[in-house]
C-alpha cells in the first residue's frame, strides 16, 4: 500500500465553508461534470466498491462517491446510506466541500454553523462526523467528492485522509476511463443490445446480468459452483488520448480476444462496461485467485505484445458461494479488484 505520501497543505484544518453559489469558476466546473456524466454511461454502476473502501478506511458506517451537479448531488457510489442515488444540493457537506482544494472535515456537525441545520444532521441519519476529499478531474476542476460519514463525533485520522486521497484518485481514473471510452465507442455502445457487444464479439452486460439471474434461479434447487472474475483494464484512457479512439477500440478487441483464449471454452467471458470485463468460471478452480490472476495476466501480456504496452489489468475474484446471491458475489469480486488497485498505489 502507498506509504509516506506528503500533502503539506492537505492536512491543515479548514477555516470555513466555500461560499455557496454559481460563480464563473463554478460554471466551468459544472460544464466538466456534464461532460463526464454524458460520456460515462451508467455511472451509477461500479463506484459502490470505492465508497465501501472509503468507509473501511475510517471504520465508518457510510461512504459516498458523488458528482456535485447544478441542482443536486448525484451519488454514484453508495455504502451504508440505503439506496440513495441523489441528495439535495445545499451547503454544509458535499456542496461546500467541492469548492475546496483541501480535505473538508466536520467533527461535530450538530454544533458546526455550516451543518447544524442540514437534513442529514437533524434527520434520522443523525450525522455527526464528515470527512471528504475532492474528485479532481484531468482539467483541474473538482467534479465531486469521496466522503465518509459517521453518527458519532470524532477526529479525522491523518493517515486515513492520505489514503482517502489515493482512493479518490482511483475514482477519478475510473471516471476518466468511462468518459474516454464512452466517447470513443459511442456507436459501439448503441449496438450493445440483444446480449452481444459488437465491438469485441463478447456477450455484454445484459447477458452477464441474465446469467447471474439464471445462476440465482439454479441455486433454489442446486448449489452452483464456480467463481466470478472481475477485470478492469488500465491504460485505455492513455491509448485514446495518445493514439486516438480507433486505437482504443483495437485495444478492447485485442483484450476480448486474449481473454477468450486464456480461459476454457466452458468459462464465459463478458464485456461488462467501457473498460470492464468479467468471467464466470467452473468449479474446479473456484477459489484459486492466483490461477485466475495468472490467466488474466497472460492475456494482457498478449495484448502488450500486439502493441498496447500501456495496458494492464486489475483483478478481483469471488466464489459463487461467498455471497448470498451471484450478484452479491460479483460485487465482492469488484470490491476486491478495487482493494488490489488501492494496495498497489
Amino acid at each position: 500500500m502507498s506509504q509516506g505520501l506528503s500533502f503539506p497543505a492537505f492536512l491543515q484544518p479548514l477555516a470555513g465553508a466555500y461560499p455557496f453559489g454559481i460563480t464563473s469558476t463554478e460554471g466551468k466546473r459544472l460544464d466538466a461534470v456534464v461532460r463526464y456524466a454524458a460520456d460515462g454511461a451508467n455511472l451509477d454502476d461500479g463506484f459502490d466498491p470505492i465508497a465501501r473502501l472509503a468507509a473501511h478506511l475510517f471504520d465508518a458506517p457510510i461512504g459516498l462517491c458523488t458528482l456535485v451537479e447544478r441542482d443536486a448531488i448525484r451519488v454514484i457510489g453508495n455504502f451504508g446510506l440505503g439506496g440513495v442515488r441523489e441528495l439535495e444540493r445545499v451547503p454544509g457537506f458535499c456542496a461546500s466541500a467541492v469548492g475546496q482544494h483541501v480535505p473538508y472535515i466536520i467533527e461535530r456537525a450538530d454544533q458546526d454553523s455550516r451543518t447544524l441545520a442540514h437534513a442529514l444532521v437533524t434527520g434520522p441519519e443523525n450525522i455527526r462526523f464528515y470527512a471528504s476529499v475532492q474528485l479532481r478531474g484531468r482539467t483541474g476542476v473538482n467534479l465531486g467528492t469521496l466522503c465518509v460519514m459517521d453518527r458519532m463525533s470524532r477526529h479525522a485520522d491523518p493517515q486515513a485522509l492520505e489514503l482517502l486521497a489515493t482512493l479518490a484518485a482511483l475514482a477519478v481514473d475510473r471516471l476518466d476511463a468511462r468518459s474516454a471510452s464512452g466517447a470513443a465507442t459511442a456507436s459501439a455502445r448503441e449496438e450493445m443490445k440483444g446480449g452481444c457487444d459488437l465491438l469485441t464479439g463478447l456477450p455484454d452486460r445484459h447477458a452477464f446480468e441474465d446469467e447471474l439471474e439464471h445462476l440465482r434461479d439454479q441455486a433454489l434447487t442446486l448449489n452452483p459452483q464456480g467463481a466470478i472474475v472481475a477485470i478492469d483494464i488500465e491504460g485505455l484512457t492513455l491509448v485514446n488520448e495518445r493514439r486516438g479512439r480507433d486505437a482504443g477500440d483495437r485495444l478492447l478487441r485485442a483484450t476480448g480476444d486474449a481473454l477468450r483464449g486464456a480461459f476454457e471454452q466452458d468459462e464465459q467471458v463478458f464485456r461488462t462496461g467501457p473498460s470492464e470485463f468479467a468471467v464466470l468460471t467452473g468449479s474446479a478452480w473456484a477459489g484459486d485467485f492466483g490461477r485466475h490472476k495468472g490467466r488474466v495476466d497472460a492475456a494482457m501480456h498478449t495484448v502488450r505484445l500486439v502493441g498496447f504496452h500501456e495496458a494492464y489489468a486489475r483483478v478481483g475474484v469471488a466464489s459463487l458461494d461467498e455471497g448470498e446471491t451471484p450478484r452479491t458475489s460479483f460485487r465482492l469480486a469488484d470490491w476486491r479488484m478495487y482493494a488490489e488497485k488501492l494496495d498497489r498505489r
